[in-house]
């Protein structure tokens, strides 16, 4: 995927179209992988403690199959990790509370699109990367987590293990 364009990388991901204007594929490309970073954190909290009946321990295996399976296996996981995401979104909104991501094999008719925004802060130059790397909400709750996760409450997280499944992000200023 390294030579694809924004509209590739989009189909690939099926990620809900139009993009806007201003999106260039290393911008998405960063956005789907740390969004998908995101949720493994949020599963890892909301999953404790562990066992082989929680959400996170599905998702794992699922991803671990994928490497084995190789090819696209692991394009194919994170793919429709990001869909079942739109799911548990819509779920939250239908439902009128906010919903820690418990399970990810939400039985629902697949969705068409990933929806990117949704899953975004408010504000004209909003990334998946924010101040909270465990994610900081969407919408203007997101915009403000934000904001006081980049000011007032500035987290000192990074991650880069050599046995971890995700590129390396270290901590900087």
């Amino acid at each position: 995927l390294s030579q694809a364009s924004v509209d590739e990388i989009a189909e690939r991901f099926s990620v809900c179209k139009p993009l806007l204007e201003s999106t260039t594929k290393e911008g998405l490309a960063d956005d789907l992988l740390f969004l998908a970073q995101q949720t493994f954190a949020n599963l890892n909290m909301a999953n404790y403690p562990p066992n082989n009946m929680t959400g996170l321990h599905k998702t794992c295996v699922s991803f671990v199959d994928a490497a084995a399976k190789g090819g696209s296996g692991p394009v194919d996981a994170i793919r429709q990790l990001l869909l079942t995401q739109t799911r548990v979104l819509r779920a939250r909104f239908a439902s009128g509370r906010s919903l820690f991501i418990t399970s990810l094999h939400v039985k629902e008719e697949p969705d068409q699109c990933f929806e990117l925004a949704a899953h975004l802060p408010a504000g004209p130059n909003a990334t998946a990367r924010c101040g909270d790397w465990s994610g900081c909400g969407d919408g203007q709750n997101g915009l403000m987590w934000d904001f006081q996760t980049c000011t007032m409450e500035v987290e000192h997280i990074g991650f880069g293990s050599p046995h971890q499944m995700f590129p390396a992000r270290p901590w900087t200023l």
